[in-house]
């Protein structure tokens, strides 16, 4: 019963990784985006807030 439960803790704790952590990388992949945006095409005229 000991080895079911902690493959069943390993199970949950990879599966909250990989939301979690897919949660942060599109974070960054957006801030990486409006960051080459700004590069880019420049902050002027860009609306207040930081949304578009």
């Amino acid at each position: 019963m000991d080895r079911r439960v902690a493959v069943e803790d390993m199970v949950e704790g990879v599966v909250i990784g990989t939301v979690l952590g897919e949660a942060v990388f599109s974070a960054l992949r957006r801030l990486a985006h409006v960051e080459a945006s700004a590069s880019l095409y420049g902050t002027e005229g860009a609306p207040e807030g930081g949304k578009s």
